[in-house]
């Protein structure tokens, strides 16, 4: 069984769902200019700073 898997299974490049779909790619960037103009017009900065900070750390939970 194990040799079996081990032949089915191997390493491709990966493959882009959208270019088969034939879809356009959605834009999934936070820091895309959209949302640095949102950012810099924010009345507390310092707290979306913080809050930025720390979700680009992965210590929201």
């Amino acid at each position: 069984m194990s040799q079996l898997i081990s032949k089915s299974i191997s390493a491709e490049e990966p493959v882009d769902i959208f270019t088969l779909m034939e879809k356009e790619k959605p834009e999934i960037s936070i820091l895309d200019e959209d949302f640095l103009l949102q950012f810099k017009n924010m009345q507390y900065k310092n707290y979306a700073a913080q809050l930025l900070a720390k979700l680009l750390k992965d210590k929201i939970t």
